[in-house]
């Protein structure tokens, strides 16, 4: 995105995988972008900003963006999912494309950030978040119903299904198309893994016993966008025919 009005520098904070690939892209594009290392919410270098930029979609209610409003910082977040919680705050300013995030960036540039709130700033805190998770899951106590027996059937039969092991294990998991995970034999019969609590491990020996690269056909065959070729399973041309892509070879 171009800056929001001329002469605008953003400074970016913290470190990750992808950071380098940013940097690349921060060139190539030509933003104004310095990029500092991690920091601690407390870091008094932080003090002197008051708009926090978080364009992230993966985070899922991100402390950073929480700690930002309870310091009293505009934050400039893309309208998402992830995102809800803040949207009820004054100093929340949200975007869906390029030209949203410049119009608030400027805004949050141009203005004041609105006094926390007492309420809003008990909203911030763990006690906070404790009182939601309990309303929430009151709420859901009093609307949960028992198993019923369809219920009590079903996890019976799921697990006459799928907890044979050795062969015959491998052999039925397959047979339900359970994909890579029908090869998980060792796993039952090598006391290493058995009593294993590192998952890390476990991970790299499923790695090894099927490599990343035999995806492929899984992805084929569950893509649902196969076409009904010669990988296209039973499973996938359900899929397909529930979604209405299908529909046509099955007339």
């Amino acid at each position: 995105a171009r800056p929001a009005r001329r002469g605008t520098r953003v400074d970016v904070f913290g470190e990750g995988e992808d950071s380098e690939a940013v940097r690349a892209e921060a060139a190539r594009a030509g933003v104004a972008l310095r990029f500092y290392g991690p920091r601690d919410h407390a870091d008094p270098e932080l003090y002197k900003y008051k708009v926090f930029v978080n364009p992230s979609r993966t985070e899922v209610l991100s402390t950073t963006t929480a700690e930002a409003l309870a310091m009293g910082k505009f934050v400039v977040i893309e309208r998402h999912p992830s995102n809800e919680f803040f949207y009820p705050f004054p100093n929340t300013l949200t975007y869906s494309n390029p030209a949203e995030f410049r119009a608030a960036l400027g805004t949050a540039l141009a203005s004041t950030p609105a006094p926390l709130s007492e309420a809003d700033a008990h909203a911030l805190t763990w006690q906070g978040a404790t009182d939601r998770f309990i309303s929430a899951v009151s709420a859901a106590a009093q609307t949960a119903r028992p198993p019923t027996l369809a219920d009590e059937t079903a996890q019976l039969t799921h697990r006459l299904l799928t907890g044979w092991k050795g062969y015959l294990g491998d052999l039925i998991k397959h047979a339900c198309e359970s994909g890579p995970i029908s090869k998980q034999r060792w796993l039952h019969r090598d006391p290493k893994y058995t009593r294993c609590r590192d998952p890390a491990l476990i991970v790299q020996k499923s790695i090894s016993v099927w490599p990343a690269d035999t995806d492929r056909q899984w992805e084929e065959r569950y893509g649902g966008d196969t076409g009904g070729g010669a990988h296209t399973s039973w499973t996938s041309r359900m899929l397909r025919v529930g979604r209405g892509v299908d529909r046509s070879s099955e007339s």
